[in-house]
């Protein structure tokens, strides 16, 4: 006695549907890590512009990607910090500034608070300034993002494989017998 089953042989798979799926789960992603990067950067003067660009999906691809983006320098100098550095007036004889100062952000905190500059004011000739304690947002935002990432994909990648066995049963058949 044998046993055997035919396989089902889908019709034709839409590929374009199954990267029109996955491209929208990136999409997803994209917003979430634009709310990330909007979230650390909400109080600050005149706001940040955020890019989020999703790289072209294409079916057979072991990478998809997802960037978001932003030409304000401030957001690369407040991320990755500065050095120490000699500042000295170019307008003007001397520099006068707030000798208080507390920083909108922190390191390793996605988030923006109100900051403080106050207190009596300093002049100066010039002076060496401390730099910028690198606040490593991008970081952050690729730790909490991660477990999001995985989990809008893995949803992403069931409605692929949903639609592809939804076209099989369309355009193919099964057969089995003893």
């Amino acid at each position: 006695m044998s046993s055997y089953v035919k396989a089902i042989t889908p019709g034709q798979v839409s590929w374009g549907s199954a990267r029109n799926i996955l491209r929208d789960g990136m999409d997803e992603v994209g917003k979430l890590f634009l709310k990330y990067h909007e979230q650390a950067t909400r109080t600050w003067e005149g706001g940040v512009d955020f890019d989020v660009k999703v790289s072209r999906v294409s079916v057979g691809s072991t990478e998809i990607r997802v960037g978001v983006t932003t030409k304000d320098k401030r957001y690369l100098f407040v991320d990755q910090g500065t050095r120490r550095h000699w500042v000295e007036p170019r307008n003007a004889s001397v520099l006068a500034f707030p000798s208080v100062y507390r920083p909108k952000t922190r390191v390793g905190e996605i988030g923006s608070g109100s900051g403080y500059r106050g207190g009596p004011t300093a002049y100066s000739k010039g002076h060496y300034v401390s730099g910028i304690k690198p606040r490593h947002f991008s970081v952050e935002i690729a730790k909490r993002g991660k477990d999001n990432f995985e989990g809008i994909m893995q949803k992403a990648m069931l409605r692929v494989a949903k639609e592809i066995n939804r076209m099989a049963a369309q355009g193919g058949s099964a057969q089995g017998g003893v």
